[in-house]
């Protein structure tokens, strides 16, 4: 009996069809690629309600082409399926308004421009910005986009907040300092951090620590 299971099983390999393999490694590729399209990208301009991250009618959407203003039922960048390629756009020509991070945040890229000069507070115990850099392994750029550099200007709550940077940044004029007594950490986790990349570099504040870890490295190309 098991000699004849044996036999069926040879006989039944036999017959199936060879299968591309090629095709399928190719097929994974073509998904892996049209991931990093496919991450949604958002823009700062809050209501005159709160200036909180976590309102969804505080974010424009880009959708077929067009900044759309979202309601309390949007979604919210790096909160939805493709979420670590969401890209976020603080642009001063849209909105000057300060934006509190008061919840954690996982997105790819970060981007600071048009004269951008509001401030962003990571609040709440234990919260991180964690901005990847996986769309284009660029995280945060923050050095002129629009032909005017914006503020990368982070207030910190807690010791405990965190503003991590996993990939590639330019980073012009920056400052980094806490709310109250508390300093929190700027983590340099991947890539290559550029700061003081412009000529407005000598403005930049840092009361605070930072952290480069493995491969990382930050560069002053001041």
């Amino acid at each position: 009996m098991f000699e004849t299971l044996k036999c069926w099983y040879r006989n039944r390999q036999q017959q199936q069809p060879s299968r591309p393999r090629a095709r399928i490694i190719l097929s994974v590729e073509w998904l892996e690629k049209r991931q990093l399209l496919s991450g949604d990208q958002y823009l700062w301009n809050p209501g005159n309600v709160n200036k909180l991250a976590s309102n969804p009618a505080n974010w424009e959407k880009f959708v077929n082409g067009n900044w759309v203003q979202q309601g309390a039922n949007g979604t919210l960048p790096g909160q939805g399926g493709q979420s670590p390629y969401d890209i976020v756009d603080l642009y001063g020509d849209h909105s000057q308004s300060d934006i509190t991070w008061d919840k954690s945040f996982t997105f790819s890229k970060l981007v600071s421009g048009f004269g951008y000069t509001g401030t962003e507070y990571i609040e709440n115990l234990s919260t991180t910005l964690d901005v990847t850099g996986k769309a284009d392994g660029t995280a945060v750029g923050a050095d002129g986009f629009g032909g005017n550099p914006g503020l990368l200007n982070v207030e910190f709550e807690y010791t405990s907040d965190i503003l991590q940077i996993d990939g590639n940044s330019n980073i012009a004029v920056f400052s980094f300092k806490p709310e109250g007594s508390s300093r929190g950490t700027v983590l340099i986790d991947g890539g290559t951090t550029n700061i003081c990349t412009g000529t407005l570099s000598q403005n930049s504040v840092l009361n605070g620590t930072i952290k480069i870890q493995g491969l990382a490295a930050i560069e002053d190309k001041g």
